[in-house]
């Protein structure tokens, strides 16, 4: 999983705005 941060902020951003998670929460899911 070699993957820059910035894609994953985005990446963050968008599960925030549909699933209106934060992103701890979707880590722990993963």
């Amino acid at each position: 999983m070699s993957i820059p941060v910035r894609e994953l902020d985005a990446f963050w951003e968008e599960m925030a705005n549909r699933n209106r998670k934060a992103p701890e929460e979707d880590e722990q899911i993963l």
